[in-house]
């Protein structure tokens, strides 16, 4: 009886080590790129089974509209209100804290008509991303960006949602802008 139990846990202890190596092996192979994951199996693979506490900030500060911005990011000519068909530029600074040495953020961003219809969304292609090693507490970075305003978006209020991550420190913040398109000669 104590052979037939000795026998099965060895048989058990194999059947787990051939399963630590086959998942070591697998994984190996994801790192390398030799095989990739696709859809719903590559959430699993991001999914936290130990969740770490993940501290830090993360905030948009002094955002402002401009009619346009510098080589060194100044906001020239700080507005709110724009003409139809015009370029409208935006900048702000994000405060955030590095994870493990490393700052990574995102910016995206959607415009939206006052009655919810969405009338601009910058695709994942259209993030602008930025990457840094840093030992600091947080650091302070200065985004500028622009979008253009076709001819044929109607004047009116709107707002411009903005989307920042840290995928690094696993936070994001979305904040919300108001800005008036109107026609020709109305702008100020």
């Amino acid at each position: 009886m104590k052979a037939k139990k000795g026998n099965l846990t060895v048989q058990i202890l194999v059947l787990l080590i051939v399963i630590v190596f086959t998942s070591a092996t697998m994984l190996l192979l994801l790192k390398l790129g030799v095989i990739s994951p696709s859809g719903s199996e590559a959430e699993l693979l991001n999914t936290e089974f130990i969740p770490v506490a993940r501290e830090g900030k993360l905030e948009v500060n002094d955002f402002q509209f401009c009619a346009f911005i510098d080589e060194n990011k100044n906001c020239i000519s700080p507005r709110e209100r724009f003409e139809v068909g015009s370029t409208v530029y935006f900048r702000f600074v994000a405060k955030s804290s590095p994870a493990n040495g490393v700052l990574n953020l995102v910016e995206n961003y959607r415009l939206e008509r006052g009655d919810g219809l969405m009338v601009l969304e910058a695709q994942d292609k259209d993030n602008f991303y930025y990457s840094l090693d840093s030992d600091k507490e947080e650091e302070e970075i200065i985004f500028t960006d622009y979008f253009t305003v076709g001819e044929d978006v109607p004047d009116g209020e709107y707002i411009l949602h903005l989307i920042l991550s840290n995928p690094v420190a696993g936070r994001q913040v979305t904040e919300n802008y108001p800005l008036m398109l109107e026609v020709r000669g109305d702008a100020e």
